[in-house]
């Protein structure tokens, strides 16, 4: 993320302080107006009582005050041109602004580029305590697993293996099975998770 000093100042003779700021979550306010109405756009399109005139007139509208509000945006931020964003916009909506906001520096990375770091990161942790010994390796899996219980309760081909893992890891805290066991079959579970694509 951009530090302060780094975002152009914007001056009026009216006022006798940066305007830059203001100019952006105003022009941010906007977008995210915006958004929502383009939120409503597949129900207006699938409406039988708003003629296809409206419809047309409304997208050229809407994609015409985003691009605008957008380039202002970037303004602000001392991109040259924003141009050309209102589609990402106007199709990912709160995505598409997170990605914006990494262009031009108000934010480091988006929610989704957090989420993909943090699971990868969770598979990493898994597969090395899974060659540990039994001692800190079955302390640091319970921890891990406590710690990302999330990852177990989605309706993912990934989930149901985790939870074989975890349903071992928890046979093994009670004795019913030795670690080399739970190692044996929770690496064969392991093998059959699907990772994360890495950038």
């Amino acid at each position: 993320m951009k530090e302060d000093n780094l975002f152009p100042k914007i001056m009026s003779e009216q006022f006798p302080y940066d305007m830059g700021p203001w100019i952006t979550e105003k022009s941010e306010h906007g977008i995210k107006a915006l958004i929502e109405i383009a939120k409503l756009l597949p129900e207006i399109n699938n409406s039988k009582d708003i003629s296809d005139d409206t419809k047309h007139w409304l997208y050229l509208s809407l994609s015409e005050a985003m691009d605008k509000l957008n380039v202002l945006y970037a303004f602000s931020c001392g991109i040259n041109t924003g141009s050309g964003n209102e589609t990402i916009l106007l199709e990912k909506h709160e995505k598409g602004l997170e990605e914006v906001k990494v262009k031009y520096g108000l934010l480091e990375k988006t929610t989704e580029q957090i989420e993909t770091e943090n699971r990868t990161s969770f598979y990493e942790k898994l597969n090395e305590y899974l060659q540990m010994e039994q001692y800190p390796g079955r302390t640091l899996l319970q921890e891990l697993f406590e710690n990302n219980i999330h990852y177990l309760n989605e309706r993912t081909f990934n989930a149901m293996f985790l939870k074989r893992i975890y349903n071992k890891l928890s046979q093994m805290a009670n004795g019913e099975i030795d670690w080399t066991t739970f190692i044996e079959q929770a690496t064969e579970d392991y093998k059959n998770i699907v990772l994360p694509a890495k950038d």
